[in-house]
């Protein structure tokens, strides 16, 4: 062995702990950034999914192509709900998916080049790849399983290429190879990780010009791909365009405007953290610029301290959801809002119809925070039987197994049995059939049954407040009050 190559296989060797040292730093960067910036990105997009390892709902997922990449990305993305979960499980992901464009990536590279080339190369392009996948989930519903397809895509040409390398520099033997083994494994990879056969075709061809073999599994692969497109949408019942991205590539979407659905998403789940004070000092002492939706849980944490009247003329946009009409195009931030005010004034008809619509949302049409709130509406109401229904179902998950066991009749702790018995005083059991999402004839109905319900006589007196309807408002105030407040007085006089 000369010493020039010693020097080489020295500088490699030290360019490979230089790599591999840059790949670590960019994932606990990754990490942090996340953490900081956008965690309740991702445990907003752990609510809005609920993974039950039963065979019905596994055996959905073969029903449509990219089942691995959606399976494990909803496994995954379950851990989201801990605290530093969200985080460190896509930043794994992210340094796993990083490593396997990099291996990948380097077998298509000339070896003509040189040994640094063949590292360096990748090695940057891998990074690139990683920073883009990881500024796609600035997207507040951001699948893992994107990722995972991608990923997957890249990981199994690599474990191809590893195994027919031996018949690479083989002319008519590649050709073989490519017809007997990539064109098969190509149909494979879309079965499993969607349109990561795209990376597993874009390698297949790469790979050419470094030597190693004849593109012919990849040519044969995009035509029998062009020419049974159509049957493969019929069997899946899918639309071309969907079929050829499925699971979804991601959206990009302004820093700007994801760091303000990060504010919003602070406030909801903040809120259904139970951090009443917490959303009303940060919406008080907070110099961001105050949405509708923040309004919204400043107003409904008031609510719940008992002191809404006292913080109505404190909001620069009121916004209480009392003129929240659902319809086809209401968006999934709105048909919680409207399932969350339903529940605090007490009508759980109407909860169970806005979380019913939102489930909708979720792409297993199963939201963990709406499950929860169905289970506890038919507990209010008394609809054991029913409850069991959404208890079974968090049961049968890993992260809410617990909460559905505290839930079970005869195992209420004792703040939820007191919940239960407050919320139950307040039922609207009138029996009549409603139609429409008019607030003030639900407020005015949940009064008529129960004139101690303060929540919702609150909301229907600074609703006319807002709505500046004095006329309405002491025509309320007399048939449901009196309410002593300071605000109702002022206007009284």
């Amino acid at each position: 062995m000369t010493v020039s190559t010693m020097g080489k296989k020295k500088g490699a060797k030290v360019s490979e702990i230089i790599l591999a040292s840059l790949f670590l730093i960019w994932t606990a960067g990754c990490f942090w950034y996340f953490q900081s910036n956008f965690k309740y990105h991702l445990f907003f997009v752990e609510q809005n999914q609920l993974f039950l390892g039963t065979a019905d709902c596994l055996s959905a997922y073969f029903t449509r192509p990219a089942w691995l990449a959606c399976m494990a990305g909803d496994w995954a993305q379950q851990f989201y709900h801990f605290n530093f979960g969200g985080p460190a499980v896509l930043s794994l992901s992210l340094l796993v998916f990083g490593v396997s464009a990099f291996l990948s990536l380097k077998e298509c590279v000339p070896s003509r080049w040189g040994i640094f080339a063949r590292l360096w190369i990748p090695a940057f392009a891998a990074l690139a790849l990683m920073t883009v996948e990881a500024r796609l989930f600035f997207y507040e519903n951001a699948r893992l399983a994107s990722l995972y397809a991608l990923g997957g895509g890249i990981i199994l040409w690599y474990a191809c290429h590893c195994t027919t390398e031996a018949f690479e520099r083989r002319r008519w033997a590649g050709i073989v190879i490519d017809s007997l083994i990539f064109v098969p494994m190509a149909a494979i990879c879309f079965s499993l990780f969607g349109y990561g056969a795209l990376a597993f075709i874009a390698l297949e061809l790469l790979s050419s010009p470094a030597g190693r073999r004849i593109p012919a599994g990849a040519a044969i692969s995009i035509v029998l791909a062009l020419c049974l497109w159509g049957r493969i949408g019929t069997h899946y019942r899918m639309e071309k365009k969907e079929l050829a991205l499925y699971p979804g590539v991601g959206r990009w979407v302004d820093a700007t405007k994801a760091r303000g659905v990060e504010d919003l998403l602070t406030y909801n789940i903040e809120y259904g953290r139970g951090n009443y004070n917490g959303i009303i000092r940060l919406y008080e002492h907070s110099r961001n610029a105050k949405t509708p939706e923040m309004s919204f849980f400043y107003a409904a944490s008031a609510s719940q301290l008992g002191i809404l009247p006292d913080k109505l003329l404190k909001m620069k946009k009121p916004n209480l959801g009392t003129f929240i009409h659902l319809d086809s195009k209401s968006n999934l931030f709105t048909i919680e809002m409207a399932a969350e005010l339903y529940y605090l004034i007490g009508d759980m008809t109407y909860t169970e119809r806005a979380c019913m619509h939102a489930n909708n949302f979720s792409p297993t049409k199963r939201c963990a925070s709406l499950i929860k709130r169905l289970a506890e509406a038919n507990l209010i109401i008394g609809d054991y039987a029913g409850a069991q229904k959404y208890l079974g179902q968090l049961r049968r998950s890993f992260i809410y197994r617990k909460w559905a066991e505290e839930h079970t009749p005869g195992s209420f702790s004792e703040d939820f049995q007191r919940e239960i018995d407050h919320k139950r005083q307040f039922l609207n059991n009138a029996g009549e059939i409603r139609i429409g999402d008019n607030c003030h004839t639900i407020l005015t109905g949940l009064l008529d049954a129960n004139r101690n319900n303060i929540v919702a006589l609150d909301y229907l007196l600074c609703t006319d407040i807002i709505a500046n309807q004095k006329a309405m408002f002491m025509r309320d105030y007399q048939k449901y009050g009196p309410r002593d407040c300071e605000l109702y007085k002022k206007i009284v006089k």
